[in-house]
């Protein structure tokens, strides 16, 4: 520390040192004040909390950057609320300049976020900002969703990658016509470019058109409800039955995620069937990834099945338990599951591994099954090595999620009923 005093030319130990000394991530907001003889800006400062938690307050030490219209200035934030002079009165204000500052920022805005005067870094870094708002429960969801045109038209990888993030993350809390509304809303903002990078890549292609292909194919075909890609899902799939190099890594887990919507039942038994007579454990694993996506209650049990199986480790089955937990098709299947064999499963772990169970239940965001959750897994999961931490730890995440559905949910439909 004193070299970087000395390098610095002024004592950096403070500023480091509340970053380094306790945990968590500050948020620093901003707020303009202009009148006819002087620009100043209140910056305020507290510890990044989502929705639904309740932590200590903290202070830091905080170097911020700003940017504006006409011009930029570093300030150090060293209290809850300071004010600071600005030589000139901004149009708009960015507190986190080339997002060199590690801290949220507030406020962040779909205005903000597609400014065509910030750099993508910025604009990326915004978007990233506002989604940690939404998350937070400080700004409403429609705010993120009206920036999915701007970013997934912005022909960057990074900020199309993030407007997809933000339709995806809709698909298990809407159903019926609200799903239907999310498709077109889906398909009408990233459907362009799909069609202009398409499913077979070209040799002069960069890495983040590769790479994009495989985000855009999950999005459309899962979120978008593309029935094509959909049926080309299961199509890629018996291929690379046969030719195991023909999908890249990337392709490779979403064409099997999209090809399992479809449970097709031969598909389902090819797939099991190399999996049974496979010897290599990369394979095997990608075998077992591709199982656990079919979601019929039939095929689903099956998957399940072995987990238990003892030709198979339970470290690489487990995922299959993990995988269909996650869905809202077969997460009360899984937990039914659990509840019949959680003492054998257990038993097959490594130590330590049952007190993570719990987060299997924690995708059920609801208050009605909260009791029930807590019911079986408090008395099981606090007896495991670190369970009382990981119980802890699950039920705050599920209590976040409950908070934030009550909160932005009911915003997201409205915002999906209006668009058109």
């Amino acid at each position: 520390m004193n070299a970087m005093n000395e390098a610095a030319g002024r004592d950096v130990s403070g500023p480091f040192s509340s970053f380094l000394d306790q945990p968590g991530v500050p948020i620093v907001s901003g707020d303009v004040q202009c009148d006819a003889t002087a620009a100043r800006v209140t910056l305020k400062q507290q510890r990044y909390v989502p929705l639904g938690s309740v932590l200590e307050p903290q202070l830091w030490q905080i170097p911020v950057c700003m940017k504006w219209d006409s011009g930029r200035e570093c300030v150090l934030l060293t209290k809850a609320s300071e004010t600071f002079p600005l030589p000139s009165c901004p149009k708009w204000l960015l507190l986190n300049e080339e997002m060199k500052g590690y801290y949220r920022s507030a406020p962040a805005t779909a205005a903000l976020a597609t400014n065509p005067a910030l750099s993508i870094g910025e604009r990326l870094g915004t978007s990233l900002d506002l989604a940690a708002l939404v998350q937070r429960g400080d700004v409403p969801i429609d705010e993120q969703l009206a920036m999915v045109g701007p970013n997934a038209a912005s022909g960057d990888r990074f900020l199309i990658e993030t407007a997809a993030n933000a339709v995806d993350a809709l698909v298990p809390l809407l159903s019926g016509k609200e799903r239907a509304k999310l498709a077109a809303f889906t398909q009408r903002h990233f459907g362009p470019k799909w069609k202009e990078i398409g499913l077979t890549p070209r040799d002069d292609e960069s890495d983040d058109v590769r790479l994009l292909r495989s985000k855009l194919f999950a999005t459309l075909a899962i979120t978008g409800e593309d029935k094509v890609l959909r049926a080309e899902a299961v199509k890629l799939m018996r291929a690379w039955l046969v030719k195991r190099d023909s999908l890249e890594s990337e392709m490779l887990f979403v064409v099997s995620r999209t090809a399992g919507l479809s449970n097709d039942r031969g598909l389902y038994d090819a797939l099991n069937k190399a999996l049974l007579v496979e010897k290599d454990q990369q394979q095997r694993s990608k075998l077992l990834t591709a199982l656990a996506f079919f979601s019929s209650p039939a095929l689903a049990k099956k998957s399940l099945s072995l987990v238990l199986d003892a030709n198979f480790d339970s470290r690489d089955t487990l995922n299959v338990a993990w995988s269909l937990s996650a869905r809202d098709e077969t997460r009360d299947l899984v937990f039914e599951w659990l509840r019949k064999n959680y003492e054998r499963l257990v038993t097959r772990l490594p130590d330590g591994w049952d007190a993570n169970l719990v987060y299997m239940a924690a995708g059920f965001c609801s208050k009605q099954r909260r009791a029930e959750v807590i019911a079986f897994f408090e008395p099981r999961t606090t007896k495991a090595i670190g369970g009382p931490r990981e119980f802890a730890s699950a039920m705050e995440s599920y209590d976040q999620c409950i908070a934030w559905r009550e909160l932005q949910l009911p915003k997201a439909r409205a915002y999906l009923e209006r668009w058109k």
